[in-house]
């Protein structure tokens, strides 16, 4: 055998493991049986930093109720740090008894299909077990007659092989888990949502009339069920409990889908080679994962909440949309938007439409950003080695001397020119030669920084982080950095326990603050913060929600061994917050249609914005939202939505006028 009963039980423990903290983290403690607990207790969890006091799932089907009771357009106007401020006094606002069986059966659902998902990897895992065991079995029985087969038995090297299969079996089966847990978070999130909305709709009317508000990358089906002419056509009206009594779609085929408040809507790239712009420069959208940060349609950069990848379906279109641009010295020429599919919604003519909509001439969004001399806009468009400090022109204006001193890619360009030339100078040298020449090329260094490196010269004098009297080294180096961008910061801040942070702290002292920015940078020290990744994510969390302060890490080893990577990547953050992003216009000169490039498809999920840059190209997700339609409106074909006639009178009072307030705002509900 390679694996007895209890190393089984071993492997299939981390499942349960695994299942029970995303039970707590999603729906939280509530949902959590007692052998959930068990386990992460035996694991040494602590409970109280795990299981937060308001879960995701309850979080989304409150704001389904606030963005019900006040509108989409205000609800869309809300900080996340306004909202999570408000769960912690909702006064009136809170759901009664009655309202909250309506969360706890959506919220069964969802833990149904987590603990189905626990039981079908354990029995994936399982099975690649036994089918190894079985081939080893029966190499056991061949190595009675067969020498080789003998001698890789007692040595060994059989079941070692059979071990790493099954590693590799559960390897690749990983992928599947991971995206199909992303897809019950995202969809449940979406469906709790909805569900919130329509239990405060029958909170003033037992079967009030409803509709969606199908965003233009929906997927074909929505469009089906949802709309009576296509994209920018009238919505379908129903009556909500016509949708409550549909249920869901799950295990029914896609033909026999009914109209209910479940949402599908499959948009990605076709590519793995997509150029994301992330504040570490260019990625591939197959690199993308969780935590970087993207610049979306609001000029600003956000947090990747999700990845998402899945097989080609074959029902999808996939388009190549060439676009006009202009080069860093105003050449005109082009760029593709490579592998999108057909119902991905972009910035098309100032709003966001499908690609498959568009047509020739019309203009796409791209981003650019000021040149630090003339202020002229440099298009941000993927290219391998584009600086974003100056245009072409104010380049070739500058003097040798003055780009090699303040620019640091000429500067690397430079070097690498140099290293090149002396390398072809090496090869016809002496041994000596070669020595002198080091000699004088260190003695010229020293006359032209006769008092060292700033940063180095700090870094004798490094200090203790206690209670933030003293700086590190990294801590020293990440403030040389700012200085030399000009941005000012404060150390030794203290950031009091406003009595609503999780973590049990009276406060905190992060490493730099900027409070033009109202940014926070911790340079994590592998002595301090190891193992702290938990009590690290729930810091940056109270600080967001209560101050709203956003937070950026880097690791000792970012700051010691790639320094101009964090430069770089603080250079674009400030360029971020100072405004100097820009949308541009790009005229769409070629559109067609291409076979898939790749048998998958990738997405990804944004924090708040849900948009990123691809390829150059302005692009969003968006999920269609159940909305209430009041009696006696009408369409109106003109401005493409529902609207009182002329001497509208409400025929039915709301049962509640309450106010409520959130943020600096108050809402009457």
């Amino acid at each position: 055998m390679l694996f007895n009963e209890s190393e089984i039980q071993k492997i299939l423990g981390n499942v349960d493991y695994m299942v029970a903290r995303m039970v707590a983290k999603v729906l939280g403690k509530e949902f959590l049986t007692k052998e959930d607990l068990t386990i992460l207790k035996k694991r040494g969890v602590d409970l109280v930093k795990l299981l937060p006091k308001f879960p995701s799932h309850y979080q989304a089907f409150l704001f389904g109720r606030i963005s019900a009771a006040v509108g989409p357009k205000l609800s869309s106007q809300m900080s996340y740090s306004d909202f999570t401020k408000f769960l912690a006094n909702m006064g009136l606002f809170e759901p009664k008894t009655s309202e909250m069986e309506f969360y706890k059966v959506a919220a069964q659902k969802t833990y149904t299909h987590i603990k189905g998902l626990g039981d079908r990897i354990k029995n994936d895992v399982r099975a690649s077990i036994s089918a190894e065991e079985l081939n080893y079995l029966a190499a056991q029985k061949a190595a009675e007659t067969e020498e080789i087969i003998h001698k890789e038995i007692l040595d060994g090297t059989f079941e070692r092989r059979s071990i790493k299969k099954i590693t590799s079996n559960i390897a690749e089966q990983a992928n599947d888990w991971n995206r199909d847990w992303g897809r019950i978070v995202e969809t449940e999130s979406q469906d709790v949502f909805n569900l919130g909305r329509a239990q405060f709709m029958l909170q003033n009317d037992s079967d009030p009339s409803v509709y969606f508000d199908v965003y233009p990358g929906a997927c074909r089906h929505c469009i089906r069920l949802y709309l009576t002419h296509g994209i920018g056509s009238q919505p379908r009206v129903f009556r909500l409990q016509e949708l409550l009594a549909n249920g869901t779609n799950y295990g029914v085929k896609s033909k026999d889908w009914k109209a209910t408040v479940h949402p599908v809507h499959p948009f990605c790239f076709n590519s793995p080679a997509t150029k994301i712009f992330t504040v570490e420069g260019w990625k591939n959208i197959s690199d993308i994962k969780c935590g970087d940060l993207v610049l979306t349609h609001n000029n600003r950069f956000k947090k990747v909440l999700k990845t998402y990848k899945r097989e080609v379906s074959g029902d999808e279109e996939i388009y190549n949309v060439e676009f006009e641009v202009l080069t860093r010295y105003g050449k005109r020429t082009t760029k593709v938007l490579k592998k999108i599919t057909g119902n991905h919604p972009v910035l098309l003519n100032g709003s966001w439409k499908e690609i498959c909509y568009s047509k020739v001439g019309d203009e796409l969004e791209i981003k650019g950003v000021e040149c630090e001399r003339c202020g002229k806009l440099i298009q941000l468009l993927p290219k391998k080695g584009e600086n974003l400090e100056l245009c072409g022109f104010c380049t070739n204006s500058l003097s040798a001397e003055e780009q090699f001193r303040k620019y640091p890619w000429i500067k690397e360009y430079n070097s690498k020119c140099a290293s090149k030339q002396m390398r072809e100078r090496y090869k016809f040298m002496s041994k000596k030669d070669r020595q002198n020449l080091t000699l004088n090329a260190r003695k010229k260094v020293r006359e032209n920084h006769p008092e060292g490196y700033q940063w180095l010269l700090e870094s004798r004098s490094k200090a203790n982080s206690t209670n933030g009297k003293g700086q590190t080294f990294i801590e020293k180096k990440l403030g040389f950095f700012l200085k030399r961008l000009g941005v000012e910061y404060e150390t030794g801040k203290f950031i009091p326990n406003n009595g609503k942070f999780e973590n049990n702290v009276r406060g905190y002292f992060p490493d730099i603050f900027i409070p033009e920015f109202n940014i926070i940078l911790e340079a994590d020290g592998d002595k301090w913060h190891k193992n702290k990744k938990e009590y690290d994510a729930t810091r940056d969390c109270d600080l967001k929600r209560e101050y709203g302060y956003d937070t950026f890490r880097f690791s000792e080893k970012e700051i010691r061994e790639c320094g101009e990577k964090v430069y770089e990547k603080l250079k674009l953050l400030f360029k971020n917050h100072s405004g100097n992003f820009h949308g541009i216009k790009a005229k769409i000169t070629k559109i067609e249609k291409c076979k898939p490039f790749s048998k998958y498809l990738y997405n990804f999920s944004v924090e708040e914005d849900e948009s990123y840059i691809a390829d150059g190209v302005v692009v969003h997700n968006c999920r269609c939202d159940l909305r209430e339609l009041p009696r006696g409106y009408v369409w109106n074909d003109e401005t493409h939505q529902f609207e009182p006639p002329k001497n509208y009178e409400r025929k039915v009072e709301r049962k509640s006028r309450a106010k409520i307030t959130i943020g600096d705002k108050e809402y009457q509900i």
